[in-house]
């Protein structure tokens, strides 16, 4: 790693903005004007002067003295402006100096206090956050500063109106099972919606495309039936769309202790009011209003989804037809059942019935976007996030994060006007107004309305959210084209009275340095505004903060307390400064490089035998994924000898690391996400710090499949998309014409 020494960028010379007035300059001996007029100082002649000449040579002495002076109040005045009258200056380090130096971790703590002010009069804590960021925003003089609201729909299931699910005898009650879901949540005020689905019900697994496959061989269609399933493999919410749009009246989920053992004791719930929010949206239907002797009556319905304990979902199955046997690969852990399939149950005038009650709300957040434009290449951003205001809960942490954006804020402007500064790159800080969106918001503001832009124009996208949580240890999550930049700038940010750098407490305390060079930087799995950014765009995303760790409490005792508000905005200096003024963007291509070979390599040592047997062609893609880490080298050192003075040569180079995570982005009908290689799986069985999720998902699944076959053709299409992704970025950094001329592509 080549991250700049700490002490040699604490040694460095007076900051390049510093102003200075021309009669206080502290270097006299280096004064131009003094040394000048020694050199032209007037010494006696052996003969009279003449008086013209002395005219002359006074004129030439002003028009001198005019220019030097001219020349010192320029450079007293707005010397860090020099960097910029030249394409060509690179990132300057009295710039890094300045936002290391100039920063009060009791800002934060003041801002905080202003943001969690309750005496916000008759708006709500999160209009006045906004109106508060906005006007911060205002005041240091940002070029553009806007408030943009956002609506988000949330439903939640009625404490007041029980959800259960019944097993009926015609019109009697055999045995009822109650939602455990609704006690997460308080029920706030809405609009109460309800539904009632009777049917015979059918078990599928876990829902997953194969799945389907498999009850088709079978002759079982889902329509009209209530569809009960187990978690684990898919995401609830996709669980539930997929089960709908194939036509079932009802959707029954539970855990099985196969796949959660410790599900008695879970304190987050399965399906979040944003993800029913979400399903609402999808397969609700609209509220429609009609006017009815001058009252608004409304009429809608809301989804059909439960969440149930384990043991009612045995006592289902129980009861449940075994005219079809469940295949091995469909039995869990549950005790005193087979798992039958159905359709239907062993007692033929027995129905299930679905009585859903929930209460939809739309909420009002609003979000402020403020920009500072940048001088140089103004059509680039950098974009800078956190989001205020949790959906689920009270808490007040994502605050710590707002508070923290703000004090940047303050120290950019503050660098701005004081040292007639620009970054060459636009940034736009993105306070988003909600969090904890579970998939279903994500910051859109920005996204529905300049997605275009966004698409070809964002450099990256920097998130915080609690930038200190007690006695904590430092979490980042990123993509791999930016761990280099993530190491550098973290050892620029001093965190001990030792001189330790960050870098050196994260090294210390999250990996083995005897095995590994690095920290581990985790995948980005939010389901937030980075699965958006990321996972769905393209950009390259990173998030970062403080979390518990016991390790740490041991330094906190011996600081005398850890000043994380103060080093997570010199981190989120050091890494903007580092990426909106780098003439070359520090993107490490080498970094994705080594993380495809060792996803490839942990992967094929995983499901070796799977591999084998079912002749899948992952040695393509270990082949590709080697090729692209010799272009990636190549590209790295034509990189670090790249004409500087040769603009449109730096600019069509960025532009290839501009390019390179869009490269990886594959279109699924199956899948929400994008992004083929850093997309998350759904199984929780698979391993996080890997790529490739949605492999692993299927090899975790074709060794116990009934339907293997099937499932080996379709893993074969995936990996050969795997391929073209990765010969995509391959084309990227390569040779102009390579990918044109080349008959492999």
């Amino acid at each position: 790693m080549s991250a700049v020494p700490l002490m040699k960028l604490h040694n460095s010379s007076r900051a390049s903005g510093e102003t200075r007035d021309s009669d206080q300059m502290s270097d006299e001996e280096d004064d131009p004007l003094e040394s000048v007029l020694a050199r032209m100082k007037y010494r006696p002649q052996h003969r009279s002067q003449d008086f013209y000449s002395m005219m002359i040579l006074t004129g030439v002495l002003c028009l001198i003295v005019g220019f030097l002076t001219s020349y010192i109040v320029f450079i007293s005045t707005g010397r860090s402006k020099k960097m910029y009258l030249n394409d060509n200056q690179d990132a300057d380090p009295h710039v890094a100096t300045y936002l290391l130096t100039n920063i009060n971790p009791a800002n934060v703590d003041n801002f905080l206090s202003d943001l969690r002010n309750s005496n916000t009069g008759n708006i709500s804590s999160n209009e006045y956050q906004a109106r508060l960021l906005l006007k911060h925003f205002t005041e240091l003089g940002f070029d553009s500063v806007s408030l943009k609201p956002s609506t988000v729909l949330l439903s939640y299931y009625d404490r007041n109106r029980p959800n259960r699910v019944s097993i009926m005898d015609r019109s009697k009650y055999v045995e009822s099972f109650y939602n455990n879901e609704s006690a997460y949540f308080s029920t706030p005020e809405g609009l109460n919606v309800s539904c009632f689905i009777e049917g015979a019900v059918v078990y599928i697994n876990f829902g997953q495309d194969s799945d389907y496959e498999y009850l088709k061989k079978l002759e079982i269609n889902v329509k009209d039936l209530i569809v009960l399933a187990r978690l684990g493999r898919v995401s609830p919410v996709n669980l539930v769309d997929n089960a709908l749009r194939r036509g079932a009246n009802g959707v029954i989920l539970f855990a099985d202790p196969q796949q959660y053992p410790h599900v008695e004791t879970r304190t987050n719930p399965f399906l979040w009011p944003s993800h029913l929010g979400l399903l609402q949206i999808l397969h609700g239907s609209n509220t429609t209003k009609m006017n009815t002797g001058g009252k608004e009556a409304s009429r809608t319905y809301c989804v059909p989804v439960q969440v149930i304990k384990p043991h009612d979902a045995q006592e289902i199955l129980r009861k449940m037809s075994s005219s079809n046997q469940s295949h091995k690969s469909w039995l869990g852990d549950l005790q005193a059942t087979t798992y039958p399939m159905g359709p239907g149950f062993s007692t033929q005038s027995y129905r299930l019935r679905m009585e859903i009650n929930t209460v939809n709300v739309e909420k009002k957040f609003f979000n402020v976007i403020a920009a500072i434009r940048g001088n140089k290449e103004p059509d680039r951003y950098v974009l800078l996030g956190s989001d205020r205001e949790p959906l689920v809960s009270q808490s007040s942490y994502p605050l710590e994060g707002t508070a923290t954006m703000m004090e940047f804020a303050r120290v950019l402007a503050t660098l701005r006007t004081a040292n007639n500064w620009r970054p060459r790159r636009t940034l736009v800080f993105c306070s988003w107004g909600v969090a904890q969106t579970g998939g279903q918001f994500h910051g859109v503001p920005l996204n529905s309305e300049w997605s275009s832009l966004l698409d070809s124009r964002t450099v990256a996208y920097f998130n915080i959210d609690a930038s200190d949580q007690g006695n904590s240890s430092f979490i980042a999550h990123g993509t791999p084209v930016l761990s280099k930049l993530m190491y550098d700038a973290s050892s620029l940010v001093p965190y001990t009275s030792s001189k330790a750098s960050l870098y050196d407490v994260w090294l210390q305390e999250t990996v083995n340095t005897t095995v590994r060079k690095y920290p581990i930087m985790g995948a980005v799995t939010s389901e937030d505004d980075l699965q958006t950014f990321l996972h769905n765009q393209g950009i390259p995303s990173l998030h970062f903060q403080f979390a518990h760790n016991e390790v740490l409490s041991r330094v906190n005792s011996l600081e005398g307390g850890l000043k994380n508000h103060k080093a997570a905005v010199q981190l989120w200096g050091m890494l903007t400064w580092k990426l909106a003024d780098s003439l070359i963007l520090p993107f490490d291509t080498r970094q994705y490089a080594v993380f495809l070979v060792q996803s490839v390599a942990a992967i094929q040592a995983k499901y070796e035998k799977v591999l084998s047997n079912h002749m899948l062609p992952i040695g393509l893609l270990h082949d590709t994924v080697k090729n692209f880490s010799e272009v990636a080298e190549t590209f790295h050192k034509k990189l670090a000898h790249v004409d500087k003075t040769n603009t449109l040569e730096m600019r069509i180079m960025n532009d290839q690391l501009l390019q390179l995570e869009r490269a990886f982005l594959h279109h699924s009908p199956t899948r929400r996400t994008r992004h083929i290689v850093l997309a998350p799986g759904a199984s929780i069985s698979n391993d996080a710090s890997l790529g490739f999720g949605a492999l692993q998902d299927q090899l975790g699944e074709i060794s116990t499949s009934p339907i293997a076959m099937d499932l080996r053709a379709s893993i074969s299409d995936h990996i050969l998309s795997l391929i073209h992704c990765v010969k995509s970025a391959i084309s990227v950094l390569d040779e102009p014409l390579a990918p044109i001329t080349s008959s492999d592509f």
